[in-house]
């Protein structure tokens, strides 16, 4: 679990109830700190009565591969915890994230898919499938339809009318794309012993983006995938009774502000691995953002025009680094910890 927040305890005593509920009792919990615990913070998972490890960033540097882990982001939080699990021989490892949770059978889905000759299992998301604020009391309606084209453009699973629409609700599917498949990062089961055979890539993503499952996705030819039990989405922490549009207030705002940056930071690398002729599409949206600072800046998110910009710029050196990665993982990193 890629976490420092404090209610990450909570999701692994779900976790572990899953896991017992379900028969299955040799766990291991890694939790993965970034930024690192400071002095005095609890440890998360103390008391669980099994092994927890809080993977942080004096772990990552002494694993001793580099960029993919040691550099801090969502992708090395993800890499790190793999490679310490594969170290100390166990056989399979899932992902759960902070803002999920994962229901019975959760586990054991992931397990069994696994067990059945699987290299990866992935599970969709119900509960709020991103997270998205009502923003209709803030700004007019024809930037939201820009915006939210905008975003969908440079994103595997928003749709077009993210900002319009009501309220989309995840219900377990998992969209198709051109290329690739979507994986959930807070969903996703990964043999190592596949991963040892050098048929799982890396986690990644450009520096200050999200989008690190996005890369990993797109990258499983040569890879057996199957499904495996969704997960409840909970990026705001409403609680079972979420209502359907969520409130724009501070703390929402900051949340989703968070989130669109992210996405917009890995806008141009995305598009680029699904369209030939990438400058349309990255144009189009880039038009937008021309068109709506206003609004943009009404939302606190002035600064996405620039991010954008110089997203673009580096899209084709970081094309280049996200190969390299890929075959330095496969060919030379794993291969340190294979058992």
């Amino acid at each position: 679990m890629p976490t420092v927040r404090p209610h990450a305890g909570r999701v692994a005593e779900e976790f572990l109830d899953d896991a017992r509920a379900s028969g299955i009792d040799d766990v291991s919990l890694y939790f993965s700190t970034d930024p690192p615990l400071q002095p005095g913070e609890p440890r998360i998972g103390a008391g669980f009565g099994l092994a927890v490890h809080h993977v942080d960033a004096a772990d990552r540097a002494a694993l001793g591969v580099g960029g993919l882990v040691e550099r801090p982001g969502y992708a090395s939080a993800r890499n790190a915890p793999l490679l310490a699990a594969m170290r100390d021989g166990h056989d399979v490892a899932v992902f759960v994230d902070d803002d999920v949770h994962p229901g019975r059978g959760f586990l054991r889905s992931h397990l069994d898919g696994l067990a059945g000759g699987a290299d990866v299992t992935r599970g969709g998301y119900v509960g709020h499938a991103a997270p998205l604020v009502d923003l209709s009391s803030l700004v007019d309606r024809r930037c939201l339809g820009d915006l939210g084209r905008a975003l969908a453009l440079g994103n595997e699973v928003l749709p077009a009318d993210c900002l319009t629409a009501a309220p989309a609700f995840g219900t377990g599917a998992l969209p198709d794309l051109r290329r690739g498949l979507v994986v959930y990062g807070g969903n996703v089961g990964i043999s190592l012993a596949a991963l040892a055979a050098g048929r799982i890539p890396p986690f990644f993503c450009p520096p200050g983006a999200r989008g690190e499952d996005t890369f990993f996705g797109l990258r499983l030819a040569g890879a057996a995938v199957t499904g495996a039990a969704p997960v409840r989405h909970d990026p705001f922490r409403l609680g079972r009774a979420a209502p359907a549009a969520v409130p724009p207030t501070p703390a929402h705002l900051r949340r989703f502000a968070g989130a669109v940056r992210g996405w917009v930071r890995y806008a141009p690398l995305w598009v680029r691995t699904q369209h030939d002729d990438p400058a349309p599409v990255l144009e189009e949206i880039a038009a937008v953002h021309a068109d709506h600072d206003a609004c943009l800046a009404a939302l606190g998110l002035g600064d996405i025009a620039s991010a954008f910009a110089r997203a673009v710029a580096s899209s084709e050196s970081e094309h280049a680094l996200l190969e390299a990665a890929d075959l330095a993982w496969r060919t030379e990193i794993v291969a340190r910890f294979r058992p």
